[in-house]
């Protein structure tokens, strides 16, 4: 009976952990909303290089062609 005078009560340690398990996600989410603030970098343009097909597939040019007129 002695010790649980001396202990701290039984709900300060949960309340302690709920607390700092709230800053942590209050943390997260400030972090989060900081990151969908800022504009996206630009991204790369994809460079397209004209190159002979050699696989056999219907190019734009001959697909223009290909109603059979």
């Amino acid at each position: 009976m002695a010790d649980m005078q001396n202990s701290p009560p039984r709900g300060s340690s949960r309340e302690q952990r709920l607390a700092e398990a709230l800053r942590a996600n209050l943390k997260r989410r400030k972090a989060q909303a900081r990151g969908r603030a800022e504009p996206e970098p630009p991204r790369p343009v994809a460079i397209v290089q004209d190159t002979p097909d050699t696989g056999g597939h219907d190019t734009a040019s001959q697909r223009g062609n290909a109603g059979g007129d």
